[in-house]
């Protein structure tokens, strides 16, 4: 079964650099994100806009976000107080994890304009919006309208 939706990036998200899921969104929708999975990147704020599509060549890979470094305090620490190395492990949340998913890009701002946040609206109705969703599924009707937008701006 092939399934559409809109993938969230951040804004610097460049065609290349992952393509990353939390682990919430991973659970709700790891049964539509399989190898064939056609996909819209988003860019929010302060694009808003469709800038690619691609197509899911793989399941999801598990990735761990690396703990922040400890900060090393320049005041000397008192003698009662125990003295914190900067390669002391530090234990890495579960809530953390991130998942990679593995793409094909088909077409990218390089080859095709950017459908903006008001054109989506127009093709696949007014209530849609971009909130801390970073997956957002559509209909093969409403994939096809935005895909289209990119085609006859082409002619």
């Amino acid at each position: 079964m092939t399934t559409q939706g809109i993938l969230v990036v951040h804004p610097g998200w460049h065609e290349g650099d992952a393509a990353v899921l939390d682990r919430a969104t991973y659970q709700r929708y790891q049964d539509e994100l399989q190898e064939g999975t056609r996909v819209l990147f988003y860019m929010k704020d302060p694009v808003d806009a469709l800038v690619g599509e691609a197509q899911v060549t793989g399941n999801p890979v598990q990735a761990e976000i690396e703990p922040e470094a400890p900060v090393s305090d320049p005041v000397s620490p008192r003698a009662e107080e125990p003295v914190r190395r900067m390669n002391d492990p530090q234990p890495t949340r579960i809530d953390q994890r991130t998942y990679h998913l593995p793409y094909l890009m088909l077409h990218s701002i390089d080859t095709i304009s950017q459908i903006p946040l008001g054109t989506i609206r127009a093709r696949i109705g007014s209530e849609f919006g971009v909130f801390d969703d970073e997956w957002i599924p559509l209909t093969e009707e409403q994939y096809d309208a935005l895909v289209g937008e990119w085609e006859h701006n082409a002619s």
